[in-house]
């Protein structure tokens, strides 16, 4: 978690909550897509207050559900190149976005692909450019694979018994049954 960032938005927010008539920039802004705080009637006390509370709390949570690769983090790896890049977004943060199979009809994913050369946008931005597709992102990875592959081979051997090296036990091994 970023907490010289958390700790700067919670003074922000206790301030606005200390003086509820004040001008100052809210400390917690909703994301691009997120249309539950457009009213302005949001923007004045007590409704500004919850709306900063809300946003808080859904804040620490985007945080604390993905602390291993935050998406915009990773999302701004595009500033390093200028090259061809698909970029996929999945729901469910890191481990239930990866797992997410076919089959799970469950959750939903959003990918988009920059030109070699094209300007990058802002990860909000992005976000309020491509539209949630429903269910895994596996299909649009074997199309893309398909796309830059020059057929199917079979797969290597996973030994070399000419130098030696043969698979002591069958996958996947003793050690999973170790306690």
């Amino acid at each position: 978690m970023n907490w010289p960032r958390a700790q700067e938005n919670m003074t922000r927010l206790l301030g606005q909550s200390l003086l509820p008539n004040s001008d100052a920039e809210p400390a917690f802004v909703p994301k691009a897509y997120d249309h539950r705080f457009r009213n302005p009637g949001w923007e004045k006390p007590p409704f500004r207050n919850m709306q900063q509370g809300f946003l808080a709390v859904q804040d620490w949570w985007d945080y604390a559900t993905d602390h291993i690769a935050p998406w915009k983090s990773v999302y701004k790896t595009q500033l390093f190149t200028d090259s061809d890049m698909t970029f996929v977004l999945t729901s469910g943060g890191h481990n239930r976005g990866i797992i997410n199979e076919p089959k799970l009809a469950r959750g939903h994913h959003r990918i988009s692909r920059r030109a070699a050369g094209a300007l990058y946008i802002g990860p909000e931005a992005w976000v309020a450019q491509n539209t949630p597709q429903p269910g895994s992102w596996w299909s649009a990875w074997k199309s893309w694979l398909e796309g830059k592959s020059s057929g199917v081979a079979p797969a290597p051997s996973i030994s070399a018994p000419d130098k030696g090296l043969v698979p002591i036990v069958a996958a996947p091994g003793t050690y999973v049954y170790q306690t």
